[in-house]
């Protein structure tokens, strides 16, 4: 292929990428979002009542203090959540993308590091989520009980998102040090070493 024909399918493939991403938002916008919201607010919900802004029924809300910030709410948190589900779309057209470059030696790796690092992220936001009630408590009851905490719904989804992405990458890590061990970057001699001296 020329440098044109490449430049060519690079947008291809991002223009199908783009629409699929443009799709999985608007699902998640108009269907996902009240109970992606009801799980992300789970963590909050379980921390103890005076910590929380309680409704008539027990139940639990986040606030929002301007006009506008439960549409930006909204659009966030569908462009998360489509975001998350396109990955699997863009990976692949990724992949098909740089495929033909790749000798077959290195071809048969691609699919056990999908789904590593997909397991592997998927298992970091897990911690995450689990550990978030917790967190949460605590970093609430550290200021002592002259402050009064009250979580704004901007903040607090920008705080939890941030949490589990951080999570997520974080867990990846040991497959960078496979991949950087693999590209004989790092070697398992060094890497022993390091943690030798610790």
């Amino acid at each position: 292929m020329t440098l044109l024909e490449h430049i060519a399918e690079l947008r291809d493939r991002l223009l199908r990428s783009v629409l699929v991403l443009l799709v999985t938002t608007t699902v998640a916008f108009a269907v996902l979002y009240e109970p992606v919201l009801r799980f992300v607010t789970k963590s909050y919900c379980d921390i103890p009542a005076k910590y929380r802004i309680a409704t008539a029924g027990g139940g639990c809300r986040l606030l929002a203090l301007g006009p506008l910030d439960p549409l930006g709410i909204r659009i966030r948190v569908a462009l998360t959540v489509g975001l998350v589900l396109a990955t699997p779309f863009i990976a692949y057209q990724l992949w098909r993308f740089i495929t033909p470059g790749l000798k077959r030696s290195e071809k048969r790796f691609a699919i056990p590091f999908a789904l590593a690092s997909t397991i592997l992220f998927a298992m970091g936001v897990a911690v995450a989520f689990y550990t978030l009630p917790k967190a949460i408590g605590f970093l609430v009851g550290i200021g002592g009980n002259s402050l009064t905490t009250f979580f704004q719904a901007d903040r607090y989804l920008r705080f939890v998102l941030f949490t589990g992405l951080a999570f997520g990458l974080t867990f990846e890590f040991p497959l960078v040090l496979v991949f950087l061990s693999m590209v004989e970057i790092l070697s398992s001699k060094a890497m022993l070493k390091a943690w030798r001296r610790r």
